[in-house]
């Protein structure tokens, strides 16, 4: 499709995932490194309340689809907070095909294992993996954010739910009003200026280069979810509502 397109002379804008070595015109797409570095940092807080004041323990990176721009941008943000944190120690560092819940289950059963359930922190690519380890940390009795930190990206219901009830500690909500509407925007104003210069049309926030082409990026925000602030955040934002999150 991007290649008819370019054949046409259409200009073309990435929506959310990067195309690799792909000619794209511009991209919109919320910023999941911020995601990563997001997860890191309430964790790194989480390690101080639950270690007295200090930053150590295991912690595991659950990953999504090898090789996914989005997975690795997530984990590069995460592996920032990890590797400059020298009490810290990254137990395992493990993708998993088709952002899997049963493989994300399967990997935390196995690093339980191997550490005698003496695992404190896990990171994950996205909401359905942290689902896959609160199922595998919850046959050890383990699924309380006061014993194992664990920090989704998504923001699904059950996993709002799962923060809500105090089973999993954070998730990032990654709005999906904004990122639609910007992208709508500037394919408006790519197609109304078809002459244009991109770099003139579009405001990038950056340039990421795909492989193939440097390309001009405009990136959305993304917010923590906390216990505390799951009213505030995506109930008050109309996400979701008081019923769903809080249903029984």
């Amino acid at each position: 499709m991007v290649q008819m397109a370019n054949m046409e002379g259409v200009k073309v804008v990435g929506y959310d995932s990067m195309l690799s070595n792909r000619p794209l015109d511009a991209m919109v797409m919320q910023d999941s490194w911020a995601v990563g570095k997001l997860q890191g940092e309430a964790m790194v807080e989480w390690l101080k309340v639950h270690k007295g004041g200090n930053v150590e323990g295991k912690v595991a990176l659950i990953m999504g689809q090898p090789g996914d721009s989005n997975a690795i941008a997530m984990s590069s943000g995460a592996l920032e907070i990890i590797q400059a944190n020298p009490g810290l120690e990254l137990v395992a560092e493990q993708a998993h095909e088709g952002w899997s819940s049963e493989k994300a289950m399967a990997t935390t059963e196995i690093v339980l294992t191997k550490f005698g359930n003496g695992v404190d922190a896990f990171i994950c690519n996205n909401s359905g993996m942290a689902r896959g380890v609160i199922a595998a940390l919850d046959a050890q009795g383990l699924a309380s954010s006061d014993k194992v930190f664990v920090a989704g990206s998504d923001a699904d219901l059950v996993n709002i739910q799962f923060v809500a009830q105090g089973k999993q500690a954070v998730e990032i909500w990654k709005k999906i009003v904004p990122l639609a509407e910007t992208a709508a925007q500037i394919a408006f104003d790519l197609a109304s200026s078809p002459d244009a210069a991109v770099s003139d049309v579009v405001k990038a926030d950056r340039v990421i280069n795909n492989g193939m082409v440097d390309v001009p990026t405009v990136v959305t925000p993304v917010v923590l979810v906390t216990r505390e602030n799951v009213d505030a955040t995506v109930i008050e934002g109309g996400f979701y509502t008081k019923e769903e999150v809080y249903a029984q």
